[in-house]
């Protein structure tokens, strides 16, 4: 019994030499989440159809040992043990490669390690601070967190939740609700989602749409340009910047009702229709509204001193 228990508890936990080289395979329930925690180096996960759970690669050579293992309350873990006081200047950081059951949650937190991450089919909650994510393929609830990292996203489907602070943002074909958090990093996306939501500050935006239901972008100083190919009947479309310029292009079949205003100084390019803006009697605003057809959509617009600019494709 003695032996067993020494067996079962050294599955658990593992102490190495440092930058020792891992190649660790578990079963996973069928039910379980999957935790992972690597501070620092380089991750690279994949889904596949077994379930199972494979890691191999390169720990840290400051690390302690690695935590694998399934916990009661549904839970499969990878923890990278790092001691409770290091530099996180020195060191190359762990690089592992890791396969997961496709259909399996998948939640990575980290503090200066890149992420390539792909072909997941239950969705993800990734936190880094300043590595870069590069993720494809994945589908469900997506949440992508870093600070001053890049994220390139392709083939995203589902609940996307995505927030970087110095970093750049280019997603491509996603589908589904985008929500996207941005402060100084720019955001280029080409996507078929129809529910967009857009927080930028000083970040530049530049959106091809498929096809809009919902949109809505809140920015300070950036410069937007959205272009949406077709509208959904009775979408509703929303914009706010402070200082920076917007471009919206739209389809030329468009019915919509428009109202834009510019409170200080703004400026109101209309190349919709004949409509011009109406300066106000006193201060330096100015306002546009007019219908065109039958005003299925919606589209409010509102700056201070930018530029508000609408044309068709």
């Amino acid at each position: 019994m003695k032996l067993l228990a020494f067996v079962c508890s050294s599955l658990l936990s593992f102490s190495l030499m440092a930058g020792e080289l891992i190649d660790k395979t578990i079963d996973v329930p069928s039910n379980n989440k999957i935790y992972i925690e690597n501070d620092q180096g380089e991750i690279i996960l994949k889904g596949w159809d077994k379930q199972q759970m494979q890691v191999s690669g390169t720990l840290d050579d400051r690390a302690d040992g690695y935590i694998f293992r399934n916990k009661k309350g549904g839970r499969t873990e990878f923890i990278v043990e790092m001691p409770n006081h290091y530099s996180r200047k020195d060191g190359k950081g762990s690089k592992l490669t890791i396969f997961v059951p496709k259909t399996h949650f998948i939640n990575i937190e980290s503090v200066n390690a890149d992420m390539d991450i792909a072909e997941l089919s239950a969705g993800i909650v990734l936190d880094t601070v300043n590595g870069d994510i590069d993720i494809q393929d994945v589908t469900g609830r997506i949440n992508l967190d870093t600070v001053n990292g890049d994220i390139k996203s392709h083939n995203l489907n589902g609940q996307i939740r995505i927030e970087t602070v110095n970093g750049d943002i280019r997603d491509t074909n996603s589908q589904g609700s985008m929500r996207v958090e941005a402060v100084n990093g720019d955001l280029t996306s080409d996507t078929k989602s129809k529910d967009i939501r857009i927080e930028s500050v000083n970040g530049d935006v530049e959106i091809n749409a498929d096809m809009i239901k919902d949109f809505e972008i809140t920015t300070v100083g950036g410069e937007v340009e959205v272009t949406m190919q077709a509208l959904s009947r009775g979408a509703n479309i929303q914009a706010e910047t402070v200082n920076g310029d917007i471009l919206f292009k739209l389809p030329r079949d468009l019915s919509a009702d428009v109202e834009i205003a510019a409170h200080a100084g703004g400026k109101i390019r209309n190349g919709l229709s004949k409509d011009k803006p109406k300066k106000a009697k006193y201060g330096p605003s100015s306002s546009l509204e007019f219908q065109l057809k039958d005003g299925d959509v919606e589209i409010e617009i509102d700056t201070v001193n930018g530029r508000i600019e609408l044309k068709y494709n």
